[in-house]
């Protein structure tokens, strides 16, 4: 994975980036969103307007391994029923950070 990719997973993965201060389920300051669309908008993931890039989320598919592409789909399924059941992102994160560390499947 090249650096420019690299940079951007971490908004992938946690909705943050590596410098966001605010932790998992509170809100992030204007200041911070606002790097944050700088930061995807050099990676060629937003348009000029503002709005998502369709070709930039195409191409970073694209620099992504195929491997990683199932997780980060998964990962999102995950997700999707984890809200429908009531759960919120701090809780799903936590569990996953868990997981990790007792490397329990």
């Amino acid at each position: 994975i090249d650096e420019q990719t690299a940079s951007v997973l971490p908004l992938y993965f946690t909705n943050r980036s590596c410098s966001t201060a605010a932790g998992l389920g509170q809100p992030i300051s204007k200041a911070q969103k606002a790097a944050l669309k700088e930061q995807l908008a050099q990676a060629g993931l937003l348009q000029t307007s503002g709005s998502l890039s369709f070709k930039g989320l195409g191409d970073l598919a694209d620099r992504v391994p195929a491997d990683m592409l199932f997780v980060m789909r998964t990962m999102h399924l995950v997700a999707s029923l984890h809200r429908s059941l009531g759960g919120s992102p701090a809780d799903r994160f936590q569990t996953y950070a868990k997981a990790a560390v007792e490397g329990v499947w």
